[in-house]
C-alpha cells in the first residue's frame, strides 16, 4: 500500500475542514500510511483555535502569519510535513468523502507508473456535477466566459470546448486537466516539479501543473469509481460584474495574465 499526505488548505473555512478531516480517518485503509496536514491560511484567532480543538491530535496544524495563497501554502504543507510519502492529496475543506472506499480505489490507479494524478467524481448537494474537468483554456475562452457575449455562437462554441461540456463524467478517462479541489498527485512527479508554481496566488497552478505532468509523459486520469462530495460553490464564480464584488475572481484574472504573460 502506498502512503499518502492529505494537504487542506483552510481560508475561514474551519468546521468544513474538520468536518472534511473526519472523513479522511474513516477511510478503508491502513491509518499509518495517511498523514494529514491543514494549514490556516485564514489569518482568524478564532478560525485557529477552532481548527486546534476540534482537529484530532494526529493532525498537523500550521498557522500562517500572512495569507499566503493557495499555492504557497500548499507547499509549504507539503515540504513541513509528509517526507517520503508515495502519494499527495490536494483536498479542499469543502469536499466530503462519504465513501469510505475512496483512498483504495483511487491509489490502485498509481499502480500503473505513468498515472501521475488522479481525481474522482464530484457531486453538488443538488445532484448537480460541477465541472471539475476542462480543457487548458486560451485567454479568449476565459474572456469570454464572463462576457454577455458568451451566449453567442461563436463565443459559446469557444467556451464550450474550454468547459468540455460534452464531457461524459461517467467513463473513467485521461484529461487535460483536473480542477485541483481533490486530486491524487505521484509524489515522485510532485518533488520533480518542485510543487505547485508560487508565482500563482490562488488559480492557474492546477492547470500549469497538469500540463507539465502531460508534457513529462505523465497521464491526468478522471476516476468515477468513486465520488465525493463538495459544497456547489465556486469562489471563482460569476460573470463580468463579479470583477468588481469578488476578489476570488480578481486574483483569478492576475493569475491567469501571470500564466500567459509571464512565463
Amino acid at each position: 500500500m502506498k502512503s499518502i499526505h492529505v494537504i487542506i488548505v483552510d481560508y475561514l473555512k474551519c468546521d468544513a475542514a474538520i468536518q472534511a478531516t473526519n472523513a479522511v480517518l474513516q477511510q478503508n485503509y491502513d491509518q499509518e500510511l495517511i498523514q494529514i496536514t491543514v494549514i490556516d491560511n485564514s489569518c482568524s484567532s478564532k478560525n485557529f483555535e477552532t481548527l486546534k480543538k476540534g482537529l484530532p491530535n494526529r493532525c498537523n496544524l500550521i498557522q500562517a502569519k500572512t495569507n499566503l495563497g493557495y499555492t504557497k501554502a500548499t507547499n509549504l504543507a507539503a515540504s513541513t510535513y509528509g517526507a517520503g510519502s508515495d502519494i499527495i492529496l490536494l483536498l479542499n475543506p469543502d469536499i466530503l468523502m462519504s465513501d469510505p472506499d475512496t483512498f483504495s480505489r483511487i491509489i490502485e490507479n498509481f499502480s500503473d507508473p505513468t498515472y501521475a494524478i488522479v481525481g474522482p467524481a464530484q457531486k453538488n448537494p443538488d445532484g448537480s456535477i460541477p465541472d471539475t474537468v476542462r480543457n487548458v483554456p486560451t485567454l479568449s475562452a476565459l474572456i469570454l466566459k464572463r462576457s454577455p457575449l458568451r451566449s453567442i455562437p461563436p463565443a459559446r462554441n469557444i467556451v464550450d470546448r474550454y468547459l468540455m461540456t460534452d464531457f461524459n463524467y461517467k467513463l473513467k478517462q485521461e484529461v487535460p486537466w483536473l480542477q485541483s479541489s481533490c486530486v491524487f498527485i505521484n509524489s515522485k512527479f510532485w518533488e520533480k516539479q518542485g510543487g505547485l508554481n508560487e508565482k500563482y496566488f490562488l488559480f492557474m497552478s492546477d492547470i500549469e501543473v497538469c500540463t507539465k505532468a502531460r508534457s513529462a509523459g505523465g497521464k491526468v486520469i478522471y476516476d468515477p469509481s468513486v465520488t465525493v462530495y463538495a459544497d456547489g460553490k465556486r469562489c471563482s464564480g460569476g460573470g463580468f460584474l463579479s470583477i468588481f464584488n469578488n476578489r476570488a475572481v480578481r486574483y483569478h484574472i492576475k493569475d491567469a495574465m501571470k500564466y500567459y504573460f509571464s512565463r
